[in-house]
This record gives C-alpha cells, structure tokens and sequence, in this order.
C-alpha cells in the first residue's frame, strides 16, 4: 500500500470519526437540556381503578374549605362525647379532653359541638355546645378561638394539620 493512500485513508477515517464525536456531543447536551426540563415538571400520578385516569397532585396550600373541614373534624374529636380519638389533636388537648370527658361522664352528661361559622383565617369559631343529661338537652353559645399546627400529611391525618389549642371567647354580656 502507498503512503499517500494511507494517509488519505488516516485523514478520512479522523474526520469520520470527528464527526461522530461531535454529534454525539450535540446529542448528549440535548438530551441533557432535555432531561434537566423534563425533571423540572410536576410528576405525572395515574390513578389506577376500573379506568386510569390522570390526576392533579395537591398543592401544599390550604384552602379554606380544607381548614373549615378540618376544623369541624377537629372540634367534633376534641368536644364530643361520642368522638374516636385520632391524631388531630396535640397532646395537651388530648389530655384536656380526658380530663373533660371524665368529668361530663360523673355528672351523667355528654355534649357536641355543632360549627356554624370559621372566619377566614380560621382562628375564631362561632359554633354551638349541647349539652344533654338523658332526655334533658340545653345548647349554648360557643365561641372560639383556635390554633393550628402544620404537620406532615399521613394516612391519620390527611388534613397536615393539628389542633393545637382551643380557648373560649370571653364576651362581655350586653347590656
């Protein structure tokens, strides 16, 4: 074989193989830009029943329906007498609620609470306390003021939050 088709054959097989490398650079810096992008989206979650379907993931925010829901859960566990015990109270209002419904069961009585309204920050309660000894029941006026905790959801707590402290509204009688 001469040297100059030797060389001729050198030369082409860099350029091939320049040119190989060069594209797949390309190739690899677009799939990277493309995978950076891809992995900066929400993640796609199929829920699977009797048909798939794709659905929203829940945002970390809390609207007031979930806090008024929430509240009303709450509220029903931490006051009424009949309420099973879940993890939505704190441990100081779990006890302040044993405490409590010791006392209603000594004296024969059992109460609910019944939310009416949560203002929008879902601080103060306006709601309504009945309170009954057998077939004798009396309801009352209950306002409040609460406070939330954030927590991680969880299949107890699918809310993310915790009733932290429940404290009676003192209103001035009016006159």
């Amino acid at each position: 074989m001469k040297f100059t088709a030797a060389w001729s054959e050198l030369a082409s097989q860099n350029t091939a193989l320049k040119i190989g490398c060069l594209s797949l650079a390309t190739a690899t810096a677009l799939l990277g830009v493309q995978l950076v992008r891809l992995a900066s989206k929400d993640p796609l979650i199929i829920e699977r029943v009797c048909f798939s379907k794709a659905i929203q993931p829940a945002s970390t925010t809390r609207p007031k329906s979930e806090v008024e829901a929430f509240i009303k859960e709450a509220l029903h566990e931490r006051f009424d007498s009949d309420a099973i015990d879940t993890q939505l109270l704190s441990v100081d209002e779990q006890s302040f609620r044993i405490k409590e419904q010791k006392e209603l069961s000594q004296r024969q009585m059992s109460q609910r609470v019944f939310v009416n309204n949560v203002s929008d920050d879902g601080s103060h309660i306006d709601s309504d306390r009945l309170i009954s000894i057998g077939k004798i029941r009396s309801a009352f006026p209950f306002s409040l003021n609460v406070q939330l905790t954030q927590t991680p959801r969880s299949e107890s707590n699918p809310y993310g939050l915790i009733l932290d402290s429940v404290k009676a509204d003192k209103e001035e009688p009016k006159k």
